[in-house]
């Protein structure tokens, strides 16, 4: 058996300066958190164990815009275990199961609220691997035989929460590998997940200024957006569906490949505010403070329930890692190259509001513009005591 132990103190400062709502007002934000946590790992009747717990103490300051304190205590215990159960023709099925228990309190008081959350949750997880079929490797050709390597995985998840009723999801998933360096998958999965503490109970706080248009007074201000939890938040029900291949590594420099096609529906959909539109406005019109005179001076931009997200997304990458000091072994002791490229495609990205309120779509700049196609470039260079790193996104 195996034990392990750590602990970490933090402290995090903050401050800007907001001209929103008249003269200019500092605004300090200071967070001391404190962590720990242990954990207990080994085998007993066939299962490997893995046990642990965890305990975090915070407390947050704000002056200036609105002076508040906030105090949270979050526990939480895990358990995790596998084994083989049976062997198939092709290996032996495996089966895991995991349980997570969270208990947290918080308490925020201001001028204006004394307010103390409690919530518990309780997670179990369970996944089932069956391997369905299995060769050995083949000729030089890479033909593992017929059929290749196949295999299946179920999953399931069941979560409670004292005040949120229960929910959880199912996953399904088939890995097959036809020859040895060409794979594909597929994985399906439907959840529904309640908000997690902090969507709902974090204190609410002023974040730095913002400059947005307003389209009301048709000028471009600078607001103080609120940021926080929102405890009338929904569970979201989430569908996703993946297709993945990959292929390599290929040659010396270990190029590999990849291209994922992920379609992914959300209903009560928990997100951010979308960009401030007319629309929006109307939707939402005690999310945006304006003054006597009309003037846009603060957004509420706590979470929100959507009534649906869609999104489909076909991701490809390519990378080589080479070698620097002319053979592998030289170059494991002087340095190496690694470059990757991906492209990010968006073939839908889109939200509705509310029921009875049309699409959004935000390719065509609907409720804040996303891009379509996302590039991104990374060198990553070793060499004796030299490192170098570079990165380029083109959007």
């Amino acid at each position: 058996w195996a034990t392990s132990f750590t602990a970490n103190a933090q402290r995090q400062q903050e401050g800007f300066t907001s001209r929103s709502i008249g003269p200019p007002v500092q605004t300090r934000q200071r967070t001391d958190t404190l962590t720990l946590g242990g954990g207990l790992g080994g085998r007993i009747l066939g299962w490997s164990l893995r046990a642990g717990m965890d305990g975090v103490i915070a407390e947050g300051r704000q002056t200036g815009l609105a002076a508040l304190t906030s105090r949270t205590r979050i526990t939480s215990a895990t358990l995790s275990a596998d084994r083989s159960l049976i062997d198939l023709p092709a290996g032996p099925a495996l089966l895991t199961a995991d349980a997570r228990y969270v208990s947290s309190s918080a308490q925020t008081r201001s001028a204006m609220t004394d307010d103390s959350q409690s919530f518990r949750s309780l997670d179990l997880r369970s996944n089932l691997s069956l391997p369905i079929l299995s060769a050995a490797s083949g000729g030089s050709d890479g033909w593992k035989g017929p059929g290749g390597d196949l295999s299946v995985n179920l999953g399931g998840r069941l979560s409670a929460l004292n005040d949120a009723g229960s929910n959880g999801g199912l996953n399904a998933g088939v890995a097959w590998a036809p020859v040895s360096k060409l794979r594909v998958s597929w994985q399906w999965a439907e959840a529904t997940d309640a908000p997690t503490r902090e969507q709902r109970f974090d204190p609410p706080r002023y974040g730095p200024p913002r400059t947005v248009y307003d389209f009301q007074s048709q000028q471009a201000v600078e607001i103080a957006p609120l940021l926080g939890g929102n405890p009338d938040l929904k569970a979201q029900t989430t569908r996703t569906a993946t297709l993945t291949a990959s292929a390599g590594p290929f040659g010396p420099w270990g190029v590999q490949t990849n291209l994922d096609l992920q379609a992914t529906r959300a209903t009560n959909a928990i997100g951010a505010l979308p960009a401030l539109t007319p629309a929006v406005e109307a939707v939402f019109p005690d999310r945006f403070a304006r003054d006597a005179d009309g003037r846009l001076i603060g957004v509420d931009q706590r979470p929100i329930n959507l009534t649906a997200l869609s999104s489909t997304t076909l991701s490809s990458g390519l990378s080589a890692n080479i070698p620097l000091g002319g053979d592998a072994a030289a170059a494991a002791r002087r340095g190496s190259m690694q470059i990757t490229m991906a492209h990010t495609w968006r073939l839908e990205d889109s939200v509705i509001i509310r029921d009875g309120l049309p699409q959004l779509d935000l390719l065509a700049g609907d409720g804040g513009a996303a891009a379509r196609h996302q590039l991104t470039a990374r060198v990553d260079a070793r060499y004796g005591r030299w490192g170098l790193n570079l990165s380029l996104i083109h959007i």
